[in-house]
């Protein structure tokens, strides 16, 4: 049984969360069931930065121009990380797949930044302050993703990408 946010009275870091998450700090012991962190990993899109409408813009822009219906749930329906079987999932043709990838890639560059979800900086200047090495896991393509860090003054604290 779930109890608000951790299962009964303990969670994977002790009986007390919020006692078990002051001694998350690099080298210091950590509750019973963790050992101490030394790094942290996050996703970027819908972790750190809310890309969804610009990523959803550009996949409507691109769908419409080759006359196929597109929305927020035939997006969901459809996603997978691979965007060529995404793209054949909502109908584009095989032949296609290359011109509508190299478009949607130009809609999204072009389109405003994503902006990192409210606390996202703060935490993640204070883990980095704590000592934390952070890095970065997406499958967003790679050269785009490092744009987006810079822009966000996000380079430096996430120095692991993958």
């Amino acid at each position: 049984m779930v109890e608000d946010r951790w299962h009964g009275r303990e969670s994977s870091i002790g009986p007390d969360p919020a006692e078990g998450l002051k001694r998350l700090r690099p080298g210091a012991a950590c509750g019973r069931t963790i050992a101490a962190m030394d790094a942290v990993v996050f996703d970027w899109d819908g972790t750190l930065v809310d890309t969804l409408p610009a990523i959803l813009r550009a996949n409507t822009e691109v769908l419409v121009e080759y006359g196929l219906a597109f929305d927020e749930a035939r997006y969901r329906a459809a996603y997978v990380p691979d965007w060529r079987l995404m793209y054949q999932r909502l109908g584009v043709p095989d032949v296609h797949l290359e011109a509508a990838g190299a478009r949607w890639l130009a809609l999204y560059r072009a389109a405003e930044p994503p902006r990192p979800f409210r606390g996202v900086r703060r935490a993640l200047q204070q883990l980095a302050g704590a000592g934390y090495v952070m890095g970065l896991v997406t499958a967003g393509h790679r050269a785009l993703v490092e744009e987006q860090l810079e822009h966000l003054g996000l380079l430096a604290v996430l120095p692991v990408r993958v």
